[in-house]
């Protein structure tokens, strides 16, 4: 309560020397894997707006996968929303489908003005340890987290649009894998956008990790991912001794864990995103688990993108195929590799390029 309070006072004074807070997400379609984030976001007390879930003809990305190249797309959505907004007001960004929220509005808009105040920056990018586009230009950092992470980034409105003054095409260049080299690009190449940008390398606001301990975790995630854990309702770097107010989890961090891994869990299929999230806010996730909708396994839909609409019908036919005996069984055993077949040639869209 104290905590929340005082959090509350320090938001108002971050506020009233700036301007409101606007979370913003890019999808082109409704996905499970959302879920978690919209429910961190809705639980803090966020407004979350998604962008993207309408055609619009000059961030029309055409047809096919909406990722790599054509992840310009989402920076150009980011772009139109700014020049909505007031130089002053706040965009916090983030990647819709592996990131959880920690904290209230309040929190993220205070901690903002302090770096702001200290450093000058009006445009925090999250930081990673793993290297990706142009690694060894990235500067020096006094921690482990030194390259710059797209999934999570906050700024005033008058820096996102300076970020993208030349802004990009919606179809990438060649060079980049997607918009986070794009951003690096900028980021390199106008040293910071002349001291304005910076990374959040002390995880003061975002943490980027494929592991938050003790929860189970995937095991592609290298062990020098060690370095975030549980604490209370929210998360602890014990490097930096932060706690941080947003979790980005790509890569392992939101891969399916195989099931010969799940034997303690009860639970036949899951992925760390689903995992953290039901430790951290069990108020909103673990409700899920006995909502008839999701036939008590949304972390099946959620880890591997299976439709809720798919999981409905399955559970309908295994329901049917078990009344109509062995005919039935072998029909509904034919429907479901028949299925599984169809979704493994499916491409797969909406996914980051840098969290495959």
């Amino acid at each position: 309560m104290r905590r929340g309070l005082a959090l509350y006072c320090l938001g108002q004074l971050a506020a009233a020397a700036g301007g409101a807070l606007h979370l913003v997400t890019t999808a082109d379609r409704f996905e499970s894997r959302i879920l978690p984030m919209q429910l961190s976001a809705f639980y803090w007390g966020h407004n979350l707006r998604v962008l993207g879930m309408s055609s619009h003809p000059e961030y029309d990305p055409g047809n096919g996968d909406l990722w790599g190249r054509k992840l310009g797309w989402k920076l150009l959505s980011v772009l139109r929303f700014a020049k909505g907004v007031p130089d002053e007001d706040v965009i916090l960004f983030v990647d819709a489908f592996d990131v959880l929220l920690l904290d209230p509005p309040a929190a993220f808009l205070e901690k903002f003005a302090r770096i702001a105040h200290r450093t000058g920056a009006r445009l925090v990018a999250a930081a990673e340890q793993n290297p990706g586009f142009r690694a060894s230009d990235h500067p020096n950092q006094t921690h482990r987290w030194r390259y710059l992470n797209s999934g999570a980034m906050i700024g005033t409105s008058a820096a996102w649009r300076k970020l993208m003054r030349d802004p990009p095409p919606a179809m990438l260049p060649e060079r980049y894998v997607g918009d986070q080299d794009w951003i690096i690009d900028v980021y390199l190449n106008t040293s910071a956008l002349g001291g304005l940008m910076r990374l959040d390398a002390e995880c003061e606001l975002f943490q980027v990790t494929c592991r938050v301990s003790p929860v189970l975790s995937h095991g592609s995630c290298p062990p020098s991912h060690d370095a975030v854990v549980v604490e209370g309702r929210g998360v602890k770097n014990v490097v930096t001794g932060t706690h941080p107010s947003l979790l980005h989890l790509p890569g392992p961090g939101h891969w399916p864990i195989p099931l010969p891994l799940l034997g303690s869990t009860g639970r036949f299929q899951s992925c760390h995103y689903y995992e953290v999230a039901r430790v951290l806010l069990p108020e909103v996730i673990l409700p899920l688990e006995s909502a008839r909708a999701w036939s008590g396994k949304p972390y099946s839909m959620i880890c591997t993108d299976d439709s809720l609409v798919n999981r409905v019908v399955l559970d309908t036919l295994l329901w049917a195929s078990i009344r109509a005996g062995p005919l039935g069984a072998l029909l509904f055993c034919l429907w479901v590799l028949r299925a599984r077949l169809c979704k493994s040639r499916a491409p797969t869209i909406g996914v980051h390029p840098h969290a495959v």
